[in-house]
């Protein structure tokens, strides 16, 4: 199986929460460490954060990190299809939920047999959450069911997946720093025991700032003549947050009555994830060179550099970054390893732009 990092200097896993955090202190940490940076929009999303940090955490694999809202309705239900990879160790289904006085019930079912007796499998019940660990799972195909308990009411709802694997999904940015008008590129890897995969489906998506505070309150002043006022109260509390952070703040809210849009929400878009059939570096502005230098697991020699080859990894390719911030990057990539045998990873990869 995957082995465990060896016992070194401790790396620190952090997340920004929202654009007025601060993200360059908080990447700068992770970065210094070895460990990840990731950035929540908001407190709703900060379930599936979590999981992609715990992953990286525990070494081990996410086949699903997914977050549902549900209405309270009679007859409300969620259902979602895991693919476990033979060879598995262990599989941990974790379910947890945005309001504690809220219950689920969880169906399991393998891919060949009844439903699970739940009852029988080793798991953690609490206020908002539920971990069902499984050892040496049925490679397949797996069901899990949600269904929320008789009033439970509005909620959202994380499920995820934990795979003890030799599988593993890498993402690893294409550049050391990136900058506001140039392109986001990604590298993507599978790796099976630390060989990597030549062929694999996907997708990509980006999340991405619609505005930054320092715009806010530029565009702001381009508009007014002066900067809304901050309280001496507010400004002088201990734990206050900088002025120009208090000022984008209140414009924020000002911009959000008027228009009933947030200035600074995240936007979705989709992105081109480039196979590694066929690829070709010059068309991304890449070149062989330095790719080992930002991580990359290469197999022998390295063939992504000519049409027709096919190379130890794929490119997951966005437009121009037009804000600056963190964007955030998220690929799923299925298919059979060499021995043919099914997978599914998903991930996560947070860009800072400046």
């Amino acid at each position: 199986m995957g082995s465990r990092r060896t016992a070194g200097p401790a790396r620190v896993h952090t997340i920004a929460l929202g654009p007025h955090s601060d993200q360059v202190l908080l990447q700068t940490i992770a970065s210094a460490t070895g460990g990840q940076y990731a950035f929540s929009p908001d407190e709703l999303e900060l379930h599936e954060i979590y999981n992609f940090i715990r992953a990286e955490a525990t070494d081990e694999a996410l086949a699903l990190n997914e977050s549902f809202a549900f209405s309270g309705g009679v007859g409300d239900e969620i259902s979602r299809q895991v693919v476990v990879d033979e060879g598995t160790a262990y599989a941990l289904f974790s379910i947890s939920w945005n309001n504690p006085d809220a219950n689920i019930h969880v169906t399991l079912s393998p891919p060949h047999g009844p439903v699970m007796d739940l009852s029988r499998v080793r798991r953690s019940d609490g206020r908002g959450y539920k971990l069902l660990r499984l050892r040496r799972p049925q490679a397949g195909v797996w069901s899990l069911v949600l269904r929320p308990a008789s009033g439970s009411g509005p909620f959202t709802c994380t499920a995820a997946a934990f795979l003890r694997s030799d599988l593993r999904l890498r993402l690893i940015p294409a550049a050391r720093a990136f900058v506001v008008g140039k392109p986001i590129n990604v590298l993507v890897q599978v790796l099976n025991r630390k060989v990597p995969l030549k062929r694999f489906a996907g997708r990509a998506v980006v999340s991405s700032p619609a505005g930054s505070p320092a715009g806010l309150v530029n565009d702001w002043r381009k508009q007014h003549a002066t900067l809304p006022a901050v309280s001496k109260p507010i400004s002088s509390a201990p734990d206050a947050l900088p002025k120009p952070v208090l000022q984008a703040l209140i414009i924020r809210d000002l911009v959000r009555k008027q228009t009933k849009v947030d200035p600074l929400r995240y936007v979705v878009n989709s992105g081109e994830l480039h196979l590694p059939t066929n690829l070709y570096l010059g068309d991304f502005g890449l070149s062989k060179v330095g790719l080992q230098d930002l991580g990359l697991v290469v197999s022998g020699v390295d063939t992504g550099g000519a049409p027709g080859d096919s190379a130890d990894y794929a490119i997951a390719v966005f437009g121009a970054a037009s804000v600056r911030g963190t964007h955030n990057i998220r690929v799923s990539a299925e298919g059979h390893t060499d021995a043919g045998k099914a997978f599914c990873r998903v991930g996560l990869c947070s860009i800072l732009v400046s």
